[in-house]
């Protein structure tokens, strides 16, 4: 195989990194018109994308890569996923066709490694967000049940709807007392509901045989 112009990004300084550039330019100078690199979209829809890149030679597949990028994940993936994607599975498939990983170790791809280091980020940012969300809703649901404020129970409330982890998050901070208060203002608002239902009904009974009455006193 042609030598392949390696560097080392980020904080791993052991292994060498080749860009899938080089990669593609070592796979045609051994194969020529030999080679192929034929990519297929697994997935493409508004969420996600899915691609496998096949590195064939005389007929025979040597290798297959395989990648998934998340639409607008990073900045490349908000305007770029699909190429990105390809991009990736292009630089794996020519991994295992040429034989980069044969001693259990791997070569990775520049975009790829950046890809990870992005990931990263995104993902400690993510959980930093998490824990000032949980703190600053954390307290204000513990203070307004503590003033039994209505309105600033159902505002908390409001803020963790649709955001399950916030919400097991912010219930795993209450004590027993405000678990049982809030356990029993919800049999008090069912009870409520309860009492306006059939309250409601009985009008509609009411309703409906007045309607009935006066149609039969009017024949």
């Amino acid at each position: 195989m042609t030598e392949m112009k390696t560097e080392m990004i980020g904080a791993r300084k052991d292994k060498p990194y080749a860009n899938v550039g080089e990669r593609v330019k070592a796979f045609r100078e051994k194969y020529g018109d030999k080679g192929q690199l034929i990519t297929t979209i697994i997935t493409n829809d508004e969420v996600k994308i899915v691609t496998q890149t096949q590195a064939i030679v005389e007929g025979i597949c040597l290798g297959t890569g395989l990648a998934e990028e998340i639409r607008g994940s990073t900045q490349v993936n908000t305007s770029s996923a699909l190429e990105n994607c390809e991009t990736s599975s292009i630089g794996r498939a020519i991994s295992f066709a040429t034989g980069f990983m044969s001693d259990g170790s791997k070569i990775a791809s520049t975009e790829e490694i950046q890809n990870a280091m992005v990931q990263q980020s995104q993902v400690a940012l993510h959980v930093k967000t998490m824990e000032v969300a949980l703190a600053y809703v954390s307290t204000a649901f513990i203070n307004a049940i503590d003033a039994d404020d209505e309105e600033q129970i159902l505002e908390c409330q409001a803020d963790m709807r649709g955001n399950e982890p916030l919400r097991s998050a912010v219930n795993g901070t209450l004590s027993a007392e405000h678990k049982s208060y809030l356990i029993e203002r919800q049999k008090g608002l069912t009870d409520e509901r309860n009492v306006k239902a059939e309250a409601k009904h009985a009008d509609n009974v009411k309703a409906a045989k007045a309607f009935a009455k006066k149609n039969t006193g009017d024949k």
